[in-house]
């Protein structure tokens, strides 16, 4: 599990780049934040539309092969976004080869994942991939912001793509043996488990109303590239703090109230960025706020999504419901919210609609929560 962890963590110094600051290089390039949700419910859309041809190569080829050739791919954007310098034919162009390659990489790496997992120490691996997660996601913002202020974004972008390739390397010199998809069929598809789609179609509503348009938000009202990146920066720093200081709490017997008061915190951080996130202090402490609900809900989250996963008969399978799930969702709330923002709803406000997801959230934990246990 080390080299998958020591990838996961190269490529999402580069992700998070791309997850922060590409939404704020179509804004500089002349997009309304109306347009720029557009864009990714597209990007969505064609995801959804891709993965049966995604699910067939991981039927024909070995599992390994492909995902490390979708993580070359999927480094390709970034030297796609380079090229990009205003909307047209070559922005569509990236819509179409983000989506392909997005939709290869993340099928396989939960599938690969959760493979490799072993049940019985299920809650230390979710865990060390978190905590790589958060590490990429603490330096990513910064350090590129840094780099956007010197070179700009075409140079950026491209030591985004030299970084994200590079994070193959730990596959590629580490050999795993050779993991096959058994028992394919479309058939046998239709009848896996699909507990996944409702746990990440709730999630993605969250994560694209919320979280997704509050990096917008906090771009627009900071205005400086260092500025934006210190401030993401930040907020992962308390969550790896609050990380070491609640998680020991996580598989006590307490822990099955955890979720709960989590999702609890998490509205009212909500509710506070879309209210009273007028000033630096206040932002701050809402990043607090948030950290703190995310730490308490988070590793049931993951630990639900992979026990059940172990369990659905086709680890493949369950994860192209759980992504299709996702895709659902963030179209749902994107398009959404595109709506209201053409209508001229703050984007704060349209932020709100992520109590959905919470609220979705909650109800599929309790649901399943005897799997992360």
């Amino acid at each position: 599990m080390l080299s998958v962890n020591i990838h996961f963590f190269l490529l999402f110094l580069a992700f998070g780049f791309a997850e922060s600051f590409g939404p704020v290089y179509f804004y500089k390039m002349g997009l309304d934040v109306s347009d720029i949700a557009t864009y990714w419910a597209l990007f969505f859309v064609i995801r959804i539309l891709i993965r049966p041809v995604i699910i067939h190569l991981c039927h024909k080829f070995d599992l390994k092969s492909v995902f490390c050739t979708s993580i070359v791919l999927f480094s390709g954007r970034y030297v796609f976004y380079s090229l990009v310098k205003e909307p047209g034919s070559l922005m569509a162009g990236l819509l179409l080869y983000e989506s392909i390659t997005s939709t290869l990489y993340w099928v396989i790496y939960h599938s690969y994942f959760a493979a490799l997992a072993s049940s019985e120490k299920a809650g230390v691996q979710v865990a060390t991939r978190d905590m790589m997660l958060l590490l990429a996601r603490l330096i990513s913002p910064f350090l590129m912001s840094l780099c956007l202020d010197e070179f700009g974004f075409g140079s950026t972008f491209l030591v985004a793509g030299l970084i994200s390739i590079t994070s193959v390397l730990p596959l590629i010199m580490k050999p795993m043996g050779e993991m096959h998809i058994k028992d394919f069929s479309w058939k046998r598809a239709r009848v896996v488990d699909k507990s996944g789609a409702l746990l990440y179609g709730v999630t993605g509503i969250h994560e694209y109303s919320h979280l997704f348009l509050w990096r917008i938000a906090l771009y627009l009202q900071v205005g400086s590239y260092v500025g934006f990146g210190a401030l993401l920066s930040l907020a992962i720093l308390f969550q790896i703090i609050g990380n070491f200081l609640v998680g020991k709490h996580f598989d006590r017997s307490m822990s099955t109230k955890l979720p709960t008061i989590g999702l609890i915190i998490t509205a009212f951080a909500l509710i506070g960025r879309a209210t009273i996130s007028s000033s630096i202090p206040m932002i701050l402490a809402l990043d607090i706020l948030s950290v703190l609900g995310g730490v308490l809900y988070g590793p049931y989250v993951s630990a639900i999504n992979y026990q059940r996963s172990k369990s659905s008969g086709s680890t493949l399978m369950f994860q192209f419901w759980s992504e299709t799930g996702w895709d659902m969702g963030c179209i749902v709330t994107l398009s959404i919210g595109a709506a209201c923002l053409s209508l001229g709803v703050p984007i704060k406000t349209v932020m709100l609609i992520g109590l959905l997801g919470l609220l979705g959230m909650q109800l599929v934990i309790k649901r399943y929560r005897n799997y992360a246990m």
